[in-house]
């Protein structure tokens, strides 16, 4: 499991048990949490730890969850995820906010169940399905999640096993994996194939 790989963790209870004060959550509690991400000095996951707290609301995860995932996706620090770990069995009622606070931006995490030994998503690609989610963007929503929980399960695959098991066309299946590393969900390593051309390893980054 993840606390066995040194993983930074950051305590979201030293901000309280009762998080939905959105003034509190922007002026106070972001810049702290701004400062512990930007003296990570490897480029690896880092992890928010949620457990002990009573509540965390919507508007309070887009100012310190959701904003922090931004400025990782924007370059801003030198971690490369940013990992979630709740161990609570009720996720879908205490950490809707999250999920809809990062769905809102195409956002998605891997959420840690330490008690568990399991892995889930949150955000983006699990949330329930939208209104304004065109029938194209549904599907597509379905093949990034199906293939980001077979990564999940078997940590590492290369592409053309992943379009293999998933019945995906290889160009099709590349062009989803690569969103997903931009999600920073994953990571591509590019190997050279028996053949001679370029082959990629995908791993999920908490393998």
């Amino acid at each position: 499991m993840i606390e066995n790989q040194n993983v930074p963790v950051f305590k979201f209870l030293e901000f309280g048990a009762d998080l939905k004060d959105v003034e509190k959550g922007e002026k106070d509690d972001f810049p702290k949490l701004d400062q512990w991400l930007k003296a990570i000095q490897r480029n690896q996951a880092v992890i928010f730890d949620l457990n002990g707290l009573e509540y965390i609301g919507y508007s309070y995860a887009k100012q310190t969850i959701r904003r922090s995932l931004q400025k990782l996706l924007d370059g801003k620090y030198n971690a490369y995820a940013i990992l979630l770990r709740y161990d609570g069995d009720d996720v879908k009622t205490k950490l809707d906010g999250i999920s809809y606070a990062l769905f809102e931006r195409s956002m998605t995490c891997v959420l840690e169940n330490s008690a568990k030994s399991s892995y889930q998503l949150v955000g983006y690609l699990t949330y329930e399905e939208s209104v304004f989610d065109t029938v194209k963007d549904k599907n597509k929503r379905e093949k990034m999640r199906a293939l980001m929980e077979l990564l999940l399960k078997k940590s590492e695959l290369y592409t053309n096993e992943v379009a293999k098991k998933l019945a995906l066309k290889l160009p099709y299946c590349n062009r989803l994996l690569d969103e997903l590393a931009a999600m920073r969900l994953l990571t591509r390593v590019k190997e050279a194939s028996p053949s001679g051309g370029p082959i990629y390893l995908n791993q999920i980054m908490i393998a």
